[in-house]
Order: C-alpha cells, then structure tokens, then sequence
C-alpha cells in the first residue's frame, strides 16, 4: 500500500489537475 500511495504523491507533483481527480476518487475508494 505504500508504494501505491506514494506513486499517488508522484501523479499529484505533476500538476495535472485529471490526475488529481483520479487520485481522489481512488482515495475514496480505498477507505
């Protein structure tokens, strides 16, 4: 799980605001 969530950190670092997005939804489903 930490390295899932850390390749999350990465896709977020870039800036892209589609990426984010999908970041978010992942995190709501992973809880």
């Amino acid at each position: 799980m930490a390295k899932l969530e850390n390749d999350l950190d990465i896709y977020y670092s870039v800036g892209n605001a589609n990426t984010q997005r999908q970041e978010n939804e992942l995190v709501a489903i992973m809880k």
